[in-house]
């Protein structure tokens, strides 16, 4: 129970820091529709570095064929969110995120994330396309603070 009630507390105080900051301008400079699409290569060297950084050498992500971690697939969705679309200054806090068909290394994935409401907090659907199998590999759906720039 403390866990989830500390988690809350720390939701909450993010949400009185940057929700106060949120100025009728920035919101106004998002709008729901705005879309962004990014390629990137996830690569046998990605997928390593990844495993040393976390200790995941699950076999599924080390013998062949070699799945992509999906918390790494995460990450890819988590920098552009953060860099592009909303941009620097976003706080995620809440995620809800699917993997209807695996990912494998070596291919060209596209990141899309759209924004689809604007509220106190702004939610945004995203997902990973294989350009290799022609499906998508993972899906989701963001809620955020956006900060004012």
């Amino acid at each position: 129970m403390y866990c989830i009630k500390q988690g809350r507390t720390l939701c909450s105080d993010v949400l009185r820091t940057y929700s106060a900051k949120i100025h009728d301008s920035c919101r106004r400079s998002l709008s729901n529709g705005d879309k962004i699409s990014f390629q990137r290569e996830v690569t046998d060297k990605n997928v390593d570095e990844f495993i040393k950084l976390t200790g995941d050498d699950n076999p599924v992500h080390v013998d062949n064929p070699r799945y992509c971690h999906g918390a790494l697939l995460i990450g890819f969705v988590s920098s552009v969110i953060g860099t592009k679309l909303p941009g620097p200054g976003t706080v995620l806090v809440h995620q809800n995120v699917k993997f209807p068909n695996p990912c494998y290394v070596n291919q060209t994935l596209t990141i899309t994330v759209e924004v689809v409401d604007i509220r106190k907090l702004v939610t945004c659907k995203f997902y990973i396309y294989s350009h290799l199998n022609k499906v998508n590999v993972l899906e989701g759906e963001a809620r955020l603070v956006v900060k004012n720039k």
